[in-house]
């Protein structure tokens, strides 16, 4: 009986040992990011308004990711990603967002590259926050803010054409000598009338020095701009860190084909420097957009920001932001804002 019993522990000691190497073949996380500003903003053109806002340097988020190995280096992988209104409590940038609307997708990695279905972030949007110093900010950040923000002076290239595209299937090739590849397709889902947005990027990353290029091309039918037909947009950003700073560039370029003929055009560059100081970096970007427009006068919009954001842990930094916005033809406008970011 005793040697039964022994033999018996012996088996459970076993089992104990080999669950969690079972158990770690897959894992689940919850992530996100929580950010709050408040100040005074005032765009180009619109009025100045004293408020408490969500998502100054980061638009607040939550989700969950997992993956799950297969064997043979295959892995499973899914992400769910929505928005909250951390100043009010409410899901989404606004009310007109899905749940999940940052992303939701399901795909495949192995050697050979990752493959997803779902709803999914741009080769052109990853770029664009990639090369830029207050990278991925729509509410601070020049370049995005000409380029993707609801509700700008020009009428931002990619707006209101999202970050993220539905019905998408992409792949993401592995990293070679410092060159990755990647591509979407999202389909339209009608016979006609549906929205069909293709995008592709290479990167190439060595040492301190990083290079992209992209382009997007979408086929508005009416749901962009009710007198464009098609939008196409190529854009390159570049860094580079020196240590003591690190350098950034970033240039585009849209034309919207429209439906009475003739094309709208719109050019944008921007500059930018991240400075270490202290815990902390100072962070000064600044950009400009060129409209041209058959039969009208041309547009420039100049936005310049400059920042300080300073790191209390790895988690939480706090930061203080001004930015001038410049359009033709209407007031500055001049915002300035402090803020909180906890990342869990």
């Amino acid at each position: 009986m005793t040697r039964t019993l022994t033999l018996s522990l012996v088996a459970m000691a076993t089992m104990a040992t080999a669950m969690p190497a079972a158990h770690a073949q897959s894992s689940v996380t919850i992530n996100g990011v929580l950010d709050l500003f408040g100040g005074s903003r005032q765009l180009a053109g619109a009025q100045r308004i004293k408020r408490v806002d969500s998502g100054g340097m980061t638009t607040s988020r939550w989700g969950f990711e997992g993956n799950e190995d297969l064997g043979g280096g295959l892995k499973a992988q899914f992400a769910m990603s929505g928005f909250i209104r951390m100043d009010t409590g409410q899901a989404g940038r606004n009310d007109t967002d899905a749940f999940w609307q940052r992303y939701a997708y399901v795909g495949l990695q192995s050697s050979a590259g990752t493959f997803r279905l779902g709803r999914q972030t741009t080769p052109t949007f990853l770029s664009a926050i990639r090369f830029s110093p207050f990278a991925e900010s729509t509410v601070f950040a020049p370049y995005l803010l000409h380029m993707y923000a609801p509700a700008q002076p020009l009428l931002a290239p990619i707006n209101p054409l999202d970050s993220a595209a539905s019905n998408a299937v992409t792949y993401a090739s592995p990293v070679f000598a410092g060159v990755s590849l990647s591509g979407l397709y999202s389909a339209g889902e009608q016979t006609s009338g549906g929205i069909n947005r293709s995008s592709l990027g290479a990167n190439y990353t060595t040492g301190p020095f990083a290079v992209s290029v992209t382009t997007e091309r979408t086929k508005i039918a009416g749901q962009f701009a009710a007198n464009a037909s098609k939008l196409v947009n190529v854009q390159g950003g570049t860094s580079y860190d020196l240590g003591v700073l690190k350098l950034f560039a970033q240039a585009s370029r849209t034309t919207l084909d429209l439906i009475a003929g003739g094309e709208r055009k719109f050019a944008t560059y921007q500059l930018g420097t991240s400075v270490p100081v202290g815990l902390g970096s100072v962070l000064l970007s600044f950009a400009q957009t060129k409209k041209d427009e058959p039969l009208l006068a041309d547009i420039k919009r100049r936005t310049t920001a400059l920042g300080y954001d300073y790191a209390l842990s790895k988690r939480t930094d706090v930061y203080l932001i001004g930015l001038n916005d410049r359009v033709t033809s209407l007031a500055n406008g001049n915002t300035v804002a402090a803020g909180i970011r906890h990342r869990f």
